[in-house]
């Protein structure tokens, strides 16, 4: 989600401390403000990941959730 909300500047937002994956998190860019939803996946729903390069040579991570 973005906002264009000139008078917040990122100096008063929270600092690049990652907010607990079970809150939403402010994020700052060159010029633009970011609300980050909570985590849709956490660590405990990951059993392995595997980076890999794509066929059309993208960079991509393959998940794999529950037991391992």
């Amino acid at each position: 989600m973005q906002f264009g909300v000139p008078r917040i500047g990122c100096d008063k937002l929270p600092g690049e401390v990652a907010a607990p994956a079970d809150q939403r998190a402010t994020k700052c860019g060159s010029e633009v403000k970011y609300l980050l939803e909570p985590a849709a996946i956490v660590n405990a729903d990951v059993s392995k990941a595997t980076a890999m390069t794509s066929l059309t040579g993208g960079q991509e991570v393959a998940v794999r959730s529950g037991p391992t």
